[in-house]
């Protein structure tokens, strides 16, 4: 929890991206967010991992919007719309073209690797239901919640519009919970989402 303190709300950059690059592929001292940040594709593959464990560990939808935040911008802000090409290191302004391979080529197995796992941290279960930590439009069956498996079904071109239908389709007749996380985007400690102005 000291470690995830520590980046969350010192070390994290709005775009979701982590490591300053100040001591080599790390993090720099807390509060140092420069606009050449390091922010490697892989480091944000390893924060979504972490925050997906937390999770887990927790279930407190604020690391379903840390992971969902980081996924949307810098994982694929790193990435060229045709998926081909991608930033290793991702500034929070360049102009060079993405490339289609570099020369340690941990993120070209990294990022379609963490893309992969997309229906796995839209739902994650336990004993008492599913939660419903991403909104994808999607057909996916959820296996033994509460003893049986269960369709979810979710309509929605979310981020774009906050309109979601999710329909919950379960094999047996069986009583659970469905935990629908509502987006929060004052997670970090760093930033607000109404600047203060003061004269």
């Amino acid at each position: 929890m000291s470690l995830w303190d520590n980046t969350v709300n010192k070390k994290y950059y709005l775009t979701g991206g982590v490591g300053s690059g100040e001591t080599s592929e790390g993090f720099g001292p807390n509060y140092s967010l420069r606009n050449n940040a390091y922010c490697e594709a892989c480091s944000s593959c390893g924060f979504i991992f972490f925050q997906y464990k937390m999770n887990l560990a927790y279930h407190d939808a604020k690391y379903a919007d840390l992971y969902e935040e980081t996924m949307y911008n810098a994982l694929l802000g790193s990435t060229d719309l045709d998926g081909k090409n991608f930033y290793y290191d991702n500034p929070l302004a360049d102009v060079r073209d993405r490339y289609p391979w570099h020369v340690c080529p941990c993120c070209v197995g990294n990022i379609p690797r963490t893309l992969l796992m997309i229906p796995t941290w839209t739902y994650v279960k336990d004993d008492k239901g599913i939660y419903v930590n991403m909104f994808i439009g999607s057909k996916i069956n959820v296996e033994k919640v509460a003893g049986t498996d269960v369709q979810m079904v979710q309509k929605t071109d979310y981020p774009w519009s906050g309109n979601i239908s999710i329909t919950v389709n379960p094999k047996q007749k069986r009583k659970f919970t469905v935990y629908v996380r509502i987006p929060d985007r004052k997670v970090s400690d760093l930033y607000t989402s109404v600047p203060r102005v003061n004269g």
